[in-house]
Formats: structure tokens, sequence, C-alpha cells
């Protein structure tokens, strides 16, 4: 309902200004006494007002929203203003002066909203009574219900939240979104640096917004601007220019372990002698428990492929290793007292330790923790160990038909000698 309070038997009508914009406003509150003591027509009279004072903050505030949120405003008090006149028109109590009020109420309102309008651009009015006359939509409006029902790991919904929050920021409405308006974005990623797996990541997101839009019927299905074939073609062509990621030579990955001991840094040591050669991914290491780990092999579980829940031989340049991890493990993990983030990702922290480490030294964006897969992976082929037995042992899917669907895998035995082949130039190797 609209704000409105009671003074010595007449109503006011009241909205307060966001303490950052009083200074501005050069008062606290917006108020203008209503001039009547009966709270129906108080309420007809103040819903304009309230309404035009709303939208006054909303463009004082000058954010990428005010001009959605100056359109929820005025939505909001012609639907109350329609309900107030739908409500009275069938109650015995109603009287000539009631019904005049909530008439008198809706002419003021409208009288109040072209009078907002003036103070906007064209386009600015175009899309205001677009969307206040129904002939069209907010791209906000469906956003939160669209976030709660994702049902995707926690990051991965704050990351495409994030995401399509920008869209609803930057389009207004939805007749905004065509094929052009997106091709001029993603124009405009590119010259603002956005890499190609960037621009991917966000237009997947915009893509299970609109797919969203379209099951909820707000959109028409025939269409879907962000799978534009020509806008697909154009990102598959840019990300040949993209610069793959490489490995570390054998020598260079035991210069990023002496440099973590040379800081005193023992947990970035180990991981980076587990990962030479384990070829594990940076969280699948940080989540080994000492359940997981015997004296032949490390499992590694609860990964999002089936080929990557497997048993890793373990080298026997590793043994003294494991053996003093476990000895001074105080929390049942293999990596012990690595902080969480609130994802609950123990490799968060200690991954952004190793790319300073990583920079430090001179190694490029192309050169990451994931690159020790790749080094194990290179290691193993020039030891002539088949690809099978290398993929078993990273956790690869196999690409041919009989090793890949009828294959029960290698045994630990086979991955056990061809683990053995692989030689880095450590002090304890």
């Amino acid at each position: 309902m609209p704000n409105i309070i009671l003074r010595k038997n007449h109503y006011s009508a009241v909205v307060m200004v966001p303490k950052e914009l009083q200074a501005v406003f050069g008062k606290s509150r917006f108020s203008q006494a209503l001039g009547t003591g009966d709270k129906r027509r108080a309420e007809a009279l103040a819903a304009p007002l309230v309404a035009k004072w709303k939208a006054e903050i909303s463009q004082a505030q000058g954010n990428n929203g005010a001009l959605s949120q100056t359109i929820i405003e005025w939505q909001s008090a012609f639907k109350q203003q329609d309900e107030l006149i739908s409500q009275g028109s069938g109650d015995p109590r109603d009287n000539m002066s009631q019904k005049s009020g909530r008439i008198e109420g809706k002419e003021v309102l409208k009288d109040h909203y072209y009078e907002h309008l003036e103070s906007k651009t064209i386009e600015e009015r175009k899309i205001i009574n677009s969307v206040v006359l129904g002939e069209n939509s907010l791209t906000r409006d469906h956003y939160n219900t669209w976030k709660n029902q994702l049902t995707l790991a926690p990051k991965t919904i704050d990351q495409m939240s994030r995401d399509v929050d920008a869209l609803v920021s930057r389009f207004t409405t939805l007749n905004e979104i065509n094929n052009d308006a997106v091709l001029d974005l993603v124009a405009e990623f590119e010259r603002q640096g956005k890499g190609v797996s960037t621009i991917k990541r966000v237009l997947g997101a915009y893509k299970n917004y609109w797919h969203y839009l379209q099951n909820m019927r707000v959109v028409t299905s025939d269409i879907n601007p962000f799978e534009h074939p020509f806008l697909h073609s154009k990102i598959r062509r840019a990300r040949k220019d993209t610069p793959r990621r490489q490995s570390f030579t054998a020598l260079e990955t035991v210069k990023l372990w002496e440099a973590a001991k040379s800081k005193n840094d023992e947990q970035l040591a180990d991981l980076i002698m587990l990962a030479a050669y384990t070829g594990a991914r940076i969280k699948e290491l940080c989540s080994i428990q000492l359940v997981d780990v015997t004296t032949d092999f490390i499992r590694i579980r609860n990964t999002k492929t089936e080929a990557g829940n497997r048993e890793i031989p373990l080298h026997s340049a590793l043994l003294p290793l494991i053996s003093k991890l476990q000895n001074q493990s105080t929390d049942n993990y293999l990596i012990t007292q690595l902080s969480s983030n609130k994802y609950d990702d123990r490799s968060n922290a200690i991954g952004k330790r190793f790319g300073r480490l990583k920079t430090e030294l001179g190694h490029d964006r192309t050169l990451v923790f994931h690159s020790f897969r790749k080094t194990l992976i290179t290691l193993l082929e020039q030891a002539g160990v088949p690809e099978n037995f290398s993929c078993d042992i990273v956790g690869h899917e196999k690409g041919t038909i009989g090793y890949g669907h009828y294959s029960g895998g290698a045994s630990l035995a086979n991955k056990k000698e061809a683990i053995e082949k692989v030689r880095y130039p450590f002090p304890c190797d």
C-alpha cells in the first residue's frame, strides 16, 4: 500500500530518502499532507506522489537498474490504483467522496506519470511506456525465479547469476535483445580484451536464461538470439588465435618445487610433487583423504566423469612424501590444514599461491597448475607408454570403441609399470 501516516487526524504521504542521497535532495524524506482523515481517500491520493518520489530516487541513484526500477515503481502505482478502484466498486460503505478520491487519484497519477516522462529522452520514454502499458516486459522480471530453479554447483550458480545480472542491467526490456544487439555485445567483449572462454561462458549463461524465458512462454520459442549461427562461428574462429596451455618441462617442474621450498611453503612444494607424479588436478589432490591412500595407490573419487574416478599407482619417488603427509595430517586429508572458500573448495588459496609463484619464475598464462597433467602425459608418451595406460592414469576418456566402451581399464600393475618409467631431476628421484 502507499506510504501514508496519520498526523492529528489527517494523513500525509511519506517516502524516506536513502541516506547516501539525502545531500542530493536536501532532505531525509519526501512528505506531503493529503488533507483528509479518510484512509481510503488518503491511499488513493498518496499513490501518485509515492510513485513520483520513488522514481526520482531511482533516477538519482544513477545505476544501471535505475530505469528498470522507475518502471517497476510506476507499474506498482498503477496496479495499486486499479486495485483501489476495483475493491471499492462493490463496497456498500463507499460514498461519493471516496469514489471521487479514487478517480481523482488515478487522474493525478497519470499527470505525474506524463510529467515524469518529460524528463526522459525519447528512447527512455518509449521503453518506459512500452512496459507500463503492457506491450513489453522487463528483462529482470524473471531473474530471481530463474536463479532459484538452478540446480548446479553453488559456485556455478553464483557465476551464472553474476553474468545474467549484467545482462538484465544492460538491457532494460526483452525487446531490446535481438541478434544485432548480441553481436554488438560480443564485439564489445572482444574490445574489452575478454578471452574466448570467458565469452563462451557468459553467452552460455545468457542462453540458459533465454531458454528459461522460452519455457515460461515469456518469449517466443522459435529463436534464441544467443544461438545465432554467425555468432558461434565467429567465436570458433577467434578460438584458433587463443594461446593453448602448454606443459612444464621436467626441469621447470623441479625449479617450481625448489622455489616453493625456498619460500618455506612446504604445502605447495608437496602439492607440486604430487601433481608431477600423478597428473591429478589440483582439486582432486586437495580432496584426497587418508582413507583414499594405500601403500600402493591413491584413489580419486567423486569426479565429474566415470573416467575421472580412478586409482593412481604410487611412483616409488612419492613413497617418502606420502608417509610424511600421512603422519602430519590432523584433519584426515592427505594435504592437511588447507583453508576452504565458501564453496568448500580446499584448493582455492593454495592455487593462488602457485599462480603467484609461477609468475615470479617468468611463466605466462599458458602455463598453469593444470599443465602438470600435460607434463606427465608427455613424459609417459616419451617413455613409450601406450596411450590407453596414460588415459587410465590421468583419468581421460578413451577415444576408441574397444578401449573406450568395452575395456575395464588397465590393471594397477600395468599402470604401476608405466608410471615408474617417468623421471624428474628431483634430488630424491
